[in-house]
């Protein structure tokens, strides 16, 4: 039989499954309440009837009816064979909602939940509909509802406003409450911003989507690039970086781009006509995606032989199709196999990768299956760099 310690669970169960919650939202009422149902066979009644009258006593002892306040017990008669007519308990209820929090322990929290909803509907009505089915997020940003109330009013107000974030006039905000609580001004945000307000292509809160979703000003990626032909550099500036905005409207007159994602690669690799190389950026190389003056540049790219040197290639033809690779092939790998490390079991890419020709994927394929080694990883920097020189000659002028 069910014990009054059953009960508060059960009732913590109901609250944590937001009934109440949204009654409040939607002016509903719940009460009475019934929230157990209790059930005897005739076989239980015959064989433990006692223990059934102990258990009885123990849940009327903490009813209303002796304190004052929680559940009542509703009773239906039966006739048992054995027993002959008997008057059991059919269900608990409460008959209000005050019982209910008082006896579940719950008062404060619902007097917290039902001020902090009408401080957010007599502040942003539109979240109405938002708040139904996001009733949890009321107590789990309890504390700071007023701080997101504020920004959520200053940005509906002066939408896209293209400043830092440190720049928001909003009395007591700062920008490091906002940088902490994106994720829960982003999802009120989409609600309350008309669309024109919003940037749909940015789905995500890394790489300062946050500010880039709504407007915002932010600390861009800087593009560092190395002019690798004297004839191309201007006020004798050959290792450069760009804001990436900056980056973009560039119009070098360079024929030939080189991307390479180790650093000293880039600061090492020697002059060519016509050309220049761009290093350091890693998996940020989808940064260069959209860059309308490379789309008609011959392109190469330098990464590591191993599965995600292969990944950024793909990746990067994705944006450019004309891309092609440098000492990514099954030569260079032969001939610096003893150089070769081990790549981590944990992080190696194994997934499809759609932008490789026959050769590069028959090579990724073979890394993949340790064809060569056991996860076997050539570094750039691992590659001799008087064999780079013989086979970039094949390519460039020096």
């Amino acid at each position: 039989m069910i014990t009054p310690h059953d009960l508060k669970n059960k009732c913590q169960k109901y609250w944590n499954a937001q009934h109440i919650q949204k009654s409040v939202i939607m002016s509903a009422n719940l009460f009475p309440l019934t929230i157990s149902k209790i059930r005897f066979t005739a076989r239980e009644l015959a064989q433990d009837f006692s223990l059934i009258r102990k258990a009885l006593e123990a849940l009327q002892a903490q009813s209303k009816a002796q304190k004052g306040f929680g559940y009542i017990l509703t009773y239906q008669t039966i006739q048992h064979r054995q027993l002959g007519r008997q008057t059991v308990p059919d269900a608990v209820m409460f008959e209000t909602l005050a019982d209910f929090l008082k006896f579940s322990s719950l008062s404060e929290a619902y007097k917290d939940y039902t001020h902090t909803v009408k401080m957010i509907l007599s502040t942003l009505p539109a979240l109405e509909n938002w708040l139904q089915d996001h009733t949890a997020k009321v107590l789990e940003f309890y504390p700071v509802w007023p701080k997101l109330l504020a920004v959520l009013s200053f940005l509906q107000a002066h939408p896209k406003p293209d400043c830092y974030l440190r720049e928001l006039p909003i009395q007591g905000i700062d920008s490091k409450f906002i940088e902490k609580h994106k994720a829960i001004l982003s999802t009120l945000l989409d609600v309350l911003l008309a669309p024109e307000h919003i940037n749909p292509d940015i789905q995500t809160l890394q790489y300062h989507g946050f500010e880039r979703r709504y407007g915002f000003k932010y600390p861009e990626t800087l593009i560092r690039f190395r002019i690798l032909d004297p004839l191309l550099c201007q006020n004798k500036l050959t290792d450069i970086s760009l804001p990436l905005s900056e980056f973009k409207s560039l119009s070098l007159p360079c024929e030939y781009v080189i991307i390479t994602e180790n650093k000293i690669n880039g600061l090492a690799f020697p002059k060519a006509e016509k050309a220049i190389i761009i290093f350091g950026l890693g998996y940020g190389i989808q940064t260069l995606a959209g860059i309308p003056w490379l789309q008609d540049k011959i392109l190469y790219y330098w990464g590591d032989i191993d599965t995600h040197g292969f990944a950024m290639l793909s990746l990067l033809r994705g944006f450019y199709p004309q891309v092609k690779n440098l000492f990514m092939d099954e030569v260079t790998l032969q001939q610096f196999k003893t150089m070769a490390v081990e790549e981590s079991k944990e992080q190696r890419y194994i997934g499809k990768l759609p932008h490789l020709t026959p050769k590069e994927r028959q090579l990724y394929q073979n890394l993949c299956e340790n064809y060569y080694g056991n996860h076997l990883r050539i570094e750039q920097e691992r590659i001799d760099f008087k064999y780079v020189k013989q086979r970039l000659q094949q390519i460039f002028i020096f």
